[in-house]
């Protein structure tokens, strides 16, 4: 009688070429990635684990299909229909458990983006929302479920496109291993130009990570005597060689292949940061590594003894749903606890995960795949995802009250406040000359133009309210105008010159930019969801907090040569008291509403020191005027989190929430006088 464990690996083979050293590796890259979310500080790198997955899977999917190719076997009905069988059992469950847990630990808010991605996540194109949404590495990672399905995305536009190229080349007798070679140095090439560009653009395109599955397609094809087919003489002979070469000198240097694989992997978890310019040069590492493990082939000490070991090989069977589960049970405890994640909850959740992961693969995948007739498993999944993407797109689109169970007409009055992602500019904006522009019909007596970061963007609102106010008191009206702008950089010469520019307000959320350590930048760093673990700055020294006094007064300055009256925005209050996502007493069985006690306006105005006092000096200097936000948003004693009215004054730790912006935010409305 076979062992258990042998039996689930000859089941999971399903033929003689079963390699149980591979299996160990997608084991190593899955713990790589889940000691990354659970663990970041410890496993700062573990993300490279998304990459070794990436071309085990190119590997293994192009072995089958050369394969299938000779034999005249292969069919792209027999393809597709295993990609379902194989991704969408447990790909199916944890969609279904995520959208579960989230209508019970979710706001409204969060809910309907919740929906948004399971919507995508179910047809694949997950890597696109996210990509419109942020980079991988932002604050806000934390605060999605689904975030990890990204690779998937890609993994599965891939396998979508790739065998009908390798069909075709075939059919034209053109060599496969040619079609692998032009897919990853085009696919390459573009993500090492676009890397300068835009880091997230290429972490989410699947044009910039095709090339790290083609690396793995093209070690299979290279191995493949489908590789031999006519394709030009010359190249004919320069892969025959290189084929050729490749086994014979893989004989005679297969354990250093394997141990030189292993190192670079290594090397790349100690070189590789989340602030590195990945995928980039670098991706390299993981890449290549994972290539030589594989052409080493199973017989080398390495392939033999650690990663064929059976505990490693049995987590690598189960690593998919593994993959999968282990995300929206750590994400969901971020949520729940505002961001704080204990070595043991993570512990825990981690166990959890494995659990969840056999249980699924015993109950779902396997049966799934094997047992039950194949044409009637892939009726039944499809069916399934089908009713994955309805339900999605209800929570998505329609009303989000009717999802709930429990009261949530309290938890809604905050909630409907919230603005996940960046503050929406008003309607009435449009970009102009480089510049937010606000405008309606008639002439202008001139133009506000406000200089800052999004400190001044949430004051869009505002903006817009007081040009309202105004221009309905029949005084002249003004437009206004917003530029972002590093804080100290002078005003581009080009809004100098503009005669319609009367005052120009700088507006910045100083005690920040300063690094001051009366901020908690764990807890800000969150932007707009409870993400508190990623310091993002720290406090400035004094000789560059004194040079960047005189870039400011510099800056402030040159707008007065020009003939700009001068506006300095101090800080509004801050902390983690007006944090709305903090209101909420969250469980793993729904949450409540406690909305805390506004803040003694003497911590508020103390939190902002030494930095108000040097911005006051600033001003004074530059014989500019000063608007003091305190005075307004707080009374004589207190700066409360919700308004008399019920408005909820800020978004997020430091942020004026648009409806306050609008409403509540009256100092702004000289400047438009």
């Amino acid at each position: 009688m076979r062992h258990p464990g042998q039996r689930l690996m000859l089941a999971h083979a399903k033929g003689s070429d079963y390699r149980a050293d591979i299996d160990g590796l997608r084991a190593l890259a899955v713990l790589l990635v889940i000691g990354f979310h659970a663990y970041p500080t410890m496993v700062p790198a573990g993300f490279v684990g998304v990459d070794i997955f990436f071309v085990i899977s190119g590997y293994l999917i192009s072995s089958k299909i050369a394969e299938e190719l000779q034999h005249g076997s292969f069919s792209f009905f027999s393809f597709y229909g295993k990609r379902i069988r194989r991704i969408f059992p447990s790909l199916v469950v944890t969609l279904v458990c995520v959208v579960i847990i989230g209508w019970l630990v979710l706001l409204p808010v969060e809910l309907k983006q919740l929906g948004k991605h399971a919507l995508f996540s179910s047809f694949f194109l997950s890597n696109y929302v996210f990509w419109s949404e942020s980079g991988y590495f932002d604050t806000g990672a934390t605060v999605k479920p689904l975030l990890h399905l990204w690779s998937l995305g890609i993994e599965e536009q891939f396998y979508l496109l790739w065998p009908l190229f390798l069909w075709f080349f075939w059919k034209n007798r053109v060599s496969l291993f040619f079609a692998s070679f032009v897919l990853v140095v085009f696919s390459l090439g573009y993500n090492l130009i676009a890397i300068q560009a835009d880091k997230a653009t290429v972490f989410f395109s699947p044009f910039s990570r095709f090339w790290e599955l083609g690396a793995g397609a093209a070690l299979a094809l290279i191995k493949n005597k489908s590789c031999q087919t006519n394709s030009g003489f010359i190249f004919y002979s320069f892969v025959h060689i290189l084929r050729s070469r490749f086994i014979n000198w893989g004989r005679l240097c297969l354990p250093w292949l394997s141990v030189t694989g292993l190192t670079l992997i290594g090397y790349s978890l100690f070189l590789i940061t989340p602030q590195s310019a990945f995928p980039g040069w670098l991706t390299l590492l993981p890449v290549i590594g994972t290539v030589l493990i594989i052409a080493a082939g199973p017989t080398p000490l390495v392939n033999r003894v650690m990663l064929s070991n059976k505990v490693l090989v049995r987590i690598g069977v189960f690593s998919y749903p593994l993959y999968l589960i282990h995300w929206p049970l750590l994400s969901f405890q971020h949520i729940i606890n505002h961001g704080d994640l204990t070595s043991q909850q993570a512990l825990l959740l981690v166990s959890v995960s494995i659990v969840c992961a056999v249980v699924i693969y015993y109950l779902v995948e396997y049966p799934l795949r094997f047992k039950i007739n194949k044409i009637k498993s892939t009726q039944f999944l499809i069916a399934s995802m089908l009713f994955v993407f309805f339900i999605s797109c209800a929570i998505f689109f329609s009303n989000k009250e009717m999802f709930f169970s429990h009261d949530a007409v309290l938890a809604e009055k905050v909630a409907e406040q919230l603005v996940i992602g960046k503050i929406k500019k008003p309607e009435a904006f449009s970009f102009v000359q480089g510049a937010f522009v606000l405008r309606s019909d008639g002439d202008f007596a001139g133009t506000v133009l406000f200089v800052g970061d999004s400190h001044a963007t949430h004051y869009w609102h505002a903006m817009q309210g007081a040009r309202e106010r105004v221009r309905n008191k029949s005084l002249k009206p003004y437009s206004a105008a917003y530029i972002d702008l590093p804080i100290g950089e002078p005003v581009p010469a080009k809004f100098l010159a503009d005669k319609s520019i009367h005052r120009i307000v700088f507006s910045y959320f100083w005690a920040y930019r300063y690094g001051s350590d009366k901020v908690d930048y764990a807890a800000r760093g969150a932007g707009l969801g409870p993400n508190r673990n990623v310091p993002f700055m720290k406090q400035m020294p004094a000789d560059d907090m004194a040079q960047l006094d005189e870039r400011i007064l510099s800056a402030a300055k040159s707008a007065q040569r020009n003939g700009k009256e001068v506006v300095f925005i101090l800080d509004n209050p801050f902390g983690v008291e007006f944090d709305p996502f903090t209101f909420f007493k969250r469980s793993w069985m729904g949450y409540s509403l406690n909305i805390p006690n506004p803040l003694a306006r003497t911590i508020a105005i103390e939190r902002t020191e030494p930095i108000r006092s040097r911005i006051i000096s600033i001003a004074g200097k530059a014989g500019a005027t000063i608007i003091d936000p305190m005075k307004t948003l707080c009374n004589g004693v207190f700066c409360p989190v919700v308004s008399e009215d019920g408005v909820l004054m800020y978004r997020d730790y430091d942020h004026i929430s648009p409806r306050a912006s609008s409403e509540h935010v009256r100092y702004l409305d000289p400047l438009f006088e």
